[in-house]
């Protein structure tokens, strides 16, 4: 575990700090996550992927099945095509917020 060390607190030792805890939030098993941990799971993900609830399939890491290209939101985890309307399961946060 990264400790934040004495003296002054620079923005890039916060970072390095918040980005260790959040790698560790991740990281541990889902089953073992209090209901807290499990509350902000989705926006700790995001966060260590560039902060994008909305990602295209196929981005670095991803992989588009054959050679369609869709988009994927990774809060409530629908899939839909990359020029078709947004289909998010329904009480998706990420829905509400961008109707």
């Amino acid at each position: 575990m990264f400790a934040v060390p004495d003296g002054p607190l620079t923005r890039e030792i916060w970072m390095r700090y918040a980005l260790v805890r959040i790698r560790e939030l991740v990281d541990k098993p889902r089953a073992e996550m209090t209901d807290t941990e499990l509350s902000i799971y989705t926006f700790a993900t995001a966060a260590l992927s560039g902060g994008e609830p909305i990602i295209p399939l196929g981005a670095p890491g991803l992989h588009a099945v054959g050679t369609d290209r869709a988009r994927l939101c990774r809060v409530c985890g629908a899939e839909w095509p990359l020029r078709g309307a947004a289909e998010h399961v329904a009480g998706c946060p990420v829905r509400s917020a961008t109707a």
